[in-house]
């Protein structure tokens, strides 16, 4: 018997016969990463769309939360009030000028206020500098500065200044020769024009806590001051003056 008819009488045994029996199959496992068959693929990576209810939940969260923002931002941002130079307590003493040099003193009371009930200022650096007319860097007649001081929930603290020119040669070789010729002169009619300026530096507390800012607050005043002085003294005191335009500081 050949090969081909061993094959043909198998299969009518077992798949040929007229009982026909069925072939059962048993599905394969499926894995459980892969999607279902029914499902849509589409619509499960479809976005959801946003409603006009979530867009009406998001206009309030901005409304609720901007003003918020703009009333910390001007807590944190509003400077102290400036100082107030006091015209009564401005006063210059044992001015003269001999031998190509100076000698004077001015004294000068200042008013710091904080107006606010939050801000507390702690004042690392306060420098005062007597110019003779405009203030450039060949004017300085004499510098001071005051002791570091904290400025409370709306305080007001007087701040004294004492400039003070003796005549020593140390002195005299930041003040122009040029310069103490015509103050000189100035001193002759009996009026004098000065300016003064004060830096401050700064950092500001909100209820306690210092805003986490890098560097202080820097600022400078300047005042224009009108000195008339007595005739057979060296004392003078203000008649006029104001404040001034600072001119750009480097600190």
């Amino acid at each position: 018997m050949s090969s081909l008819s061993w094959i043909r009488s198998d299969a009518e045994k077992g798949f040929g016969s007229s009982k026909n029996y069925p072939c059962e199959f048993s599905p394969l496992p499926q894995d459980a990463s892969e999607p279902d068959s029914d499902s849509n693929p589409l619509e499960a990576d479809e976005p959801k769309r946003l409603g006009p209810k979530d867009f009406f939940f998001g206009f309030l969260l901005v409304m609720l939360t901007l003003p918020n923002l703009l009333i910390i931002t001007h807590m944190l941002s509003t400077p102290p009030g400036g100082p107030m130079l006091n015209p009564d307590t401005f006063s210059v003493s044992n001015f003269s000028i001999s031998d190509s040099k100076l000698a004077a003193t001015w004294n000068a009371d200042f008013a710091f206020r904080s107006s606010l009930h939050h801000h507390e200022y702690d004042y690392s650096s306060v420098t005062g500098t007597i110019y003779f007319k405009d203030i450039k860097a060949l004017n300085v007649l004499s510098v001071a500065s005051a002791k570091p001081f904290v400025l409370g929930f709306k305080e007001r603290k007087t701040v004294h200044m004492k400039f003070a020119t003796i005549g020593e040669e140390i002195e005299q070789q930041k003040i122009e020769y040029s310069v103490l010729d015509e103050l000189s002169k100035d001193r002759e009619t009996g009026t004098a024009r000065f300016s003064l300026k004060v830096d401050v530096r700064y950092k500001s507390k909100v209820w306690g806590t210092y805003f986490p800012n890098v560097l202080p607050y820097t600022d400078h005043y300047c005042w224009n001051l009108v000195v008339r002085f007595e005739a057979d003294t060296g004392n003078g005191r203000l008649i006029d003056g104001g404040h001034k335009y600072c001119p750009f500081s480097p600190w």
